[in-house]
């Protein structure tokens, strides 16, 4: 649920971002009015809602393709170039790395929040397991590529200065209209903060009628039969969050977060399988995959607790 309330706050401050080559306006209002219009179409109805991110989603796979496509012809792959990204083995370009990957873990946030709305899926148990892990190495893939093509076309220090890089990659590539590369950024992002403003309301509606949180967040209005209470709460802390802390904080908090869940729930997978009352679905995971996944997972969050305490 935090994991989540943050994320949305770092996609929301990522749209500020994209939308200012556009249109100037002040940061605290514009977040307030996304957050109004997340909250409004989340209470609307999961039917839409999955319906609208689908729709945003096929955009926003069509924007990194174009973005990837005039790129690559433009990608200068030259001792120059290498030596600028190449990687070392000595300790502080390590360090570099390992800081790097835990930020570019929040990338994949949001693949796990497809467990949320399991009560929609038809054969759950063969079809969920399958989706997650297809979803995640179809966009490994397309984000690896995109980050390399990135980095050849511009140099590592100026994407870290751009509020909104990959419009810097396509324009710099040659790429034509390069706004529109900031429109389909924009809504981009706003696809990803609605799907985590909808987890974390999921959530927080189900700990409430567990009896965790107040009863009258597990309220469901009639109509939509979406839980309003427990959306608008989700709303309000993440535009708290997205108001607060910079974007590259946000992302680091909710990469944090999720490898802390990450690692615990790995850990709970290898209790299961030798727990003898332990229920047996129709995918079972290898028995390496949770240890690998707790050892990564726990790797990386010792790493960044390390170096933020010092």
């Amino acid at each position: 649920m935090f994991a989540g309330i943050v994320s949305s706050a770092a996609i929301v401050n990522a749209f500020y971002g994209y939308l200012q080559p556009l249109f100037a306006a002040p940061r605290a209002a514009t977040i307030l009015l996304v957050y109004g219009v997340l909250a409004a179409v989340a209470i609307w109805g999961i039917a839409q809602s999955v319906a609208a991110a689908g729709v945003v989603t096929v955009i926003e796979v069509s924007g990194l393709l174009l973005v990837l496509v005039v790129a690559v012809p433009h990608a200068r792959v030259d001792a120059t170039v290498l030596d600028g990204i190449a990687v070392t083995l000595e300790p502080a370009a390590l360090l570099g790395v390992l800081t790097g990957a835990v930020l570019a873990f929040y990338a994949f946030l949001g693949f796990e929040d497809m467990v949320n709305v399991a009560e929609k899926v038809k054969d759950v148990e063969r079809t969920l397991p399958r989706a997650i892990v297809v979803t995640l190495v179809l966009t490994t893939l397309l984000y690896a590529a995109i980050s390399a093509s990135s980095v050849l076309v511009l140099p590592p220090a100026v994407l870290a200065e751009a509020g909104d890089p990959l419009a810097r990659v396509y324009a710099a590539a040659g790429g034509p209209w390069p706004l529109a590369i900031n429109a389909i950024a924009i809504i981009a992002v706003i696809n990803g903060a609605l799907i985590q403003l909808i987890m974390a309301s999921r959530v927080i509606y189900g700990l409430a009628r567990q009896e965790s949180l107040p009863a009258s967040l597990a309220s469901v209005w009639a109509r939509t039969q979406t839980p309003v209470r427990a959306t608008l709460l989700a709303a309000l802390v993440a535009a708290g969050f997205a108001l607060w802390l910079p974007l590259a904080r946000l992302a680091q908090v909710a990469s944090v977060t999720a490898l802390c869940v990450f690692a615990l729930v790995n850990l709970s997978l290898i209790a299961l399988r030798w727990h003898p009352d332990a229920p047996r679905g129709a995918w079972r995971a290898p028995s390496w995959a949770p240890w690998a996944g707790f050892l990564a997972s726990g790797g990386l969050l010792a790493f960044e607790v390390q170096r933020v305490l010092g």
